[in-house]
């Protein structure tokens, strides 16, 4: 497969990966009130869903070009922690929204 090809592909992992646990935590905040918790939940799930990709781009890309590998490594851990970070800062941001009743 082309490099450039995996790489669209790693990445486009990574803003699902994002999307699902972002949709988890309004859902369950929304449903039941705890922020905290939810939030907590949903910054693991990225956690561990970031940690399968990584081990899948390792598995893939493990036999190739060395540069191919640790580029996807090191691009894998940097997406993981923008992502829980991104992540973290919505939810504080949007909390008065997830906690109104309705």
């Amino acid at each position: 497969m082309n490099p450039d090809v995996s790489y669209v592909l790693y990445v486009g992992g990574f803003v699902l990966i994002f999307l699902l646990t972002y949709q988890y935590a309004f859902f369950m905040i929304k449903k039941t009130g705890q922020m905290m918790a939810h939030s907590f939940v949903a910054a693991t799930l990225n956690v561990v869903l970031g940690a399968c990709a990584v081990l899948g781009w390792t598995i893939y890309s493990y036999g190739t070009v060395e540069t191919l590998f640790m580029t996807g490594l090191r691009l894998g851990s940097f997406l993981t922690v923008l992502s829980i970070l991104v992540l973290s800062v919505l939810l504080f941001i949007k909390r008065k929204q997830f906690l109104q009743t309705t």
